[in-house]
Parts: structure tokens; sequence; C-alpha cells
């Protein structure tokens, strides 16, 4: 959303509390002089994606392992199979 398509100051003050809680409760201590508080804020915020970033990246490995297993799982069942042909065709042959 750009500037121009919100219809007034309190409703992109509105948008942009929704979307980054973090930077606004920081800008209000700020704001009332309260240093200390405003970048505690905003070090949760840096703390909240850093969290956003390692949740990606274990699912990325979680889905990782199981394309792999599900890989094994079926190079094993193919394996299974060739085996149980050639073990019938031996038996035929007899």
């Amino acid at each position: 959303m750009s500037m121009t398509e919100d219809t007034s100051v309190w409703a992109r003050i509105k948008r942009k509390s929704i979307e980054q809680p973090f930077v606004t409760v920081a800008m209000y201590y700020l704001r009332r002089g309260n240093r200390n508080a405003g970048n505690i804020m905003f070090r949760y915020r840096i703390a909240a994606q850093g969290f956003t970033v390692l949740a990606l990246l274990g699912y990325g490995y979680m889905d990782l392992v199981k394309k792999k297993q599900k890989a094994m799982e079926e190079n094993a069942a193919q394996a299974q199979q060739a085996a149980a042909a050639k073990d019938a065709k031996y038996r035929w042959e007899e």
C-alpha cells in the first residue's frame, strides 16, 4: 500500500501498528523520552525476525530430511521387488 491509498493519518497509523507492532510501541516510548524501553522494543523486533528465519531454516531442513527418507524407502522397495523377481525367475528355471 502506498500513502495515497490511506484515507487518513489515523488509517496509516493503524495499518503500520498492525504490520509492525514492536516498532509502533518503540516509537511511542521514544516520543515519551524513554529511550531504554524504545531500544528494548527494537531488540524484540530483531529477535522476532531471527526466530522467523530460524523457523524457516528448520522447516527447510525437516523437508529435506523427509524427502531423503522417502527416496531411501522407495529405493529399498525397488531393490526388494527386484530381488523377489530374480528369486522367482531362478525358482521357475529349476
